[in-house]
């Protein structure tokens, strides 16, 4: 029985940044690490929890709780996160506090300009530290534990990537409550960076494939796509203010640069 209330979830592959969220010290969350990759006990040493099954993160994880539900049992809260996300010990330590403090259903950190945006509007902003939402990307969130274990009741595994994140936003209600943290970020490295400069999960199921996938998923249990809004936000205070301007102006520069950089092509 573990004492801590909280617990990381990733599926691990050679590009995990696993060692950067443990490095830091005192954690206040549990690692559990499915290793979907060929090499055996890769970063066995560093989890809580270790499985080694072939899949993508969402699969393995429903597995794992059908398997092993004592785990989940022990927390209060799970961040299920993209091997590669880079950020520090004390960035998930902070993300678990903002997400028990707020009574939030789903959280996720904002994502930095250095790495992919999917959405704008999970890009970091530099006045608010916390933002009320109706979305969160499924790269990296946090769940309350009740509502991720309603989620994975109901998930069908042949969904590898696109659409999770409808998926599980389409099961939230009146009561329940999404954010996006500005005052934690991450980086959600480009594909260019990483081994062989390929993303692990066309190795499961090509794009079409899971664009596919997603569009039968969606007309079999009615589910529906909306328009990405923020309905609250609570500003920063001073102080964490000017600390995040510095940071701010990087990412202003690496959008700057990235537009120059398209109209160039």
């Amino acid at each position: 029985m573990s004492s801590r209330k909280y617990l990381v979830f990733t599926s691990a592959g050679e590009n995990a940044n696993i060692k950067q969220w443990l490095a830091g010290g005192n954690r206040i969350f549990d690692l559990c690490v499915v290793n979907y990759s060929d090499t055996d006990n890769l970063y066995k040493d560093q989890a809580d929890y270790y499985f080694q099954i072939k899949g993508g993160k969402f699969p393995n994880l429903q597995k794992i709780y059908f398997d092993n539900k004592q785990i989940l049992d022990q927390y209060d809260a799970v961040w299920v996160a993209d091997d590669d996300i880079i950020i520090e010990t004390q960035g998930i330590n902070e993300l678990f506090a903002i997400h028990a403090e707020n009574s939030l259903t789903l959280l996720q950190p904002s994502f930095r300009a250095a790495g992919k945006v999917s959405f704008p509007i999970t890009r970091r902003r530099l006045l608010t530290s916390l933002r009320y939402t109706n979305f969160v990307e499924m790269t990296c969130p946090v769940f309350k534990k009740e509502f991720l274990v309603k989620f994975l009741e109901v998930f069908d595994p042949a969904l590898v990537g696109w659409g999770t994140d409808w998926w599980f936003l389409n099961l939230i209600s009146a009561e329940d409550k999404v954010a996006i943290s500005d005052q934690i970020s991450c980086i959600n490295p480009y594909d260019r960076f990483k081994k062989n400069g390929e993303r692990e999960i066309v190795k499961l199921q090509s794009d079409e494939e899971r664009l596919n996938t997603w569009r039968r998923i969606k007309a079999e249990r009615n589910l529906t796509t909306f328009k990405q809004q923020v309905k609250d936000s609570v500003p920063r205070d001073v102080k964490t203010l000017f600390s995040a301007i510095p940071a701010c102006i990087v990412d202003l520069a690496i959008r700057i640069k990235q537009k120059l950089a398209r109209k160039l092509v």
